[in-house]
């Protein structure tokens, strides 16, 4: 009579206890995508419940129960659902079981995991920490799929374990967002760092010296703070120095100082 009838039997005459209705399909020789059929199509118990019968009924294998609830026709949120609502496997899980039994764009798992209720760092860490994609990856994925919040991003970032260095990279190689940006998002995630720092960063990110004094002075740094960043940070030359304040409307001397008083200015 087929699986389907058997399980429909099984469950009108007998027990309604579905996992173990899964169970015995599995015995009797159904396959994984047999047992969902029989549950979903005949059955119709919704998919938090077939998830949970075959989990507690025939293999706790939770990337194959992503896969045959998405070859039932589940949308990546109900499956999402059904490993995080229904088998409560927590997030890093879920991310796993997605990626290998449904799909790896990195993007739509971030989304669903946001819907699902995880905070930033949860995100980030079923990426970073579950999947290992690297942290370009993570902010890409974030970025498209949870938000555009440049701050936020770096500061998840950080909290992950990447270098200034490897959040700027994420933010400019792999975002492009552009060094302003860059420099904003770093200086405002609440990173520790310095104006120094950012400087150096910056220039490591290929930025020339007048991107780096510009985008300083966005952030609203002093004058004094931007020379001495890109002085002593970025460690311009003095010809590159001037070309670069003057470009965002800083004079490092004036006709008649003397070294002296622009020394006592600049404060070197």
């Amino acid at each position: 009579v087929g699986y389907r009838k058997v399980a429909d039997a099984i469950y009108h005459g007998v027990t309604k206890d579905l996992r173990k209705i899964a169970g015995v399909l599995d015995d009797e020789g159904a396959s994984l995508r047999q047992v969902a059929d029989a549950l979903d199509d005949q059955l119709k118990v919704g998919y938090r419940k077939v998830a949970d019968a075959i989990y507690h009924g025939v293999t706790k294998d939770l990337r194959k129960i992503a896969g045959v609830l998405d070859d039932e026709g589940a949308s990546l949120r109900q499956v999402a659902d059904a490993l995080d609502d229904q088998l409560k496997v927590g997030y890093r899980k879920v991310a796993d079981a997605i990626y290998h039994g449904v799909t790896k764009d990195l993007r739509k798992i971030a989304g669903v995991l946001d819907d699902e209720g995880a905070s930033l760092r949860q995100v980030a860490d079923a990426l970073d920490d579950q999947l290992k994609v690297g942290y370009r990856k993570v902010a890409d994925a974030i970025y498209h799929g949870v938000t555009k919040d440049l701050r936020k991003i770096a500061g998840v970032l950080d909290d992950e374990g990447a270098s200034l260095r490897q959040v700027a990279d994420a933010l400019d190689d792999q975002l492009k967002v552009g060094y302003r940006k860059v420099a904003d998002a770093l200086w405002n995630s609440g990173i520790r760092m310095n104006s120094r720092d950012l400087a150096n960063v910056l220039k490591a990110e290929g930025a020339s010296a007048k991107y780096i004094a510009d985008s300083l002075k966005r952030v609203g740094l002093s004058e004094k703070t931007v020379v001495d960043a890109l002085k002593y940070g970025a460690k311009v030359s003095t010809s590159s120095l001037n070309s670069a304040l003057k470009s965002v409307g800083i004079k490092i001397s004036v006709s008649g100082s003397s070294p002296r008083n622009i020394i006592k200015r600049w404060g070197f």
